[in-house]
This record gives C-alpha cells, sequence and structure tokens, in this order.
C-alpha cells in the first residue's frame, strides 16, 4: 500500500478510526532529511502521511483534538521524534 501524502490532516476522514494519533519521524530510509507525521489507528499505522521540511511545519498541521505531545523514549528508534495523543 502506498502512502497518500495530505497537507493536514483537518482534510482526513478520521470517524472510522478507534484511537486516531500521529507519529513524527525524522530521516527514515524511506523519507530521507524531511519530518514525515504518520497518522495511526491505535498501534496500527496508516497510509496517510504529511512530509514537511521543518517540524514547525508539521506541529502547524496537527489537529486539535490530537494536541498531547509525547516525547520519544529513549527505547524509540532514534527516526521518531514524537507521538502527538
Amino acid at each position: 500500500m502506498s502512502d497518500k501524502t495530505v497537507r493536514n490532516f483537518d482534510a482526513v476522514d478520521l470517524t472510522d478510526l478507534t484511537f486516531p494519533n500521529i507519529v513524527v519521524y525524522y530521516n527514515t530510509l524511506d523519507y530521507p532529511n524531511v519530518y514525515v507525521a504518520r497518522l495511526f489507528d491505535m498501534d496500527k499505522p496508516t497510509n496517510v502521511v504529511i512530509v514537511k521540511d521543518r517540524f514547525e511545519e508539521i506541529k502547524k498541521s496537527i489537529p486539535r483534538f490530537i494536541s498531547n505531545k509525547i516525547e520519544r523514549s529513549h527505547n524509540d528508534p532514534k527516526e521518531i521524534v514524537c507521538l502527538y495523543v
């Protein structure tokens, strides 16, 4: 399944998701040298992503109802920046 890139998550229908959350990554193998915010349903990744050059741009694209930011744990993969729930 290929990724569907959107400008912001406000345009995405989340009604079928049990617990939408967003994981922000930086410099992954498939998206080198950019930030990627991937929509998850609970612990399952979806194919919906936002790709930006700067983290500040990613922050602006996070919906208000998914506003709690959790910093990455030292156990997380190094590409993970944070999680929004």
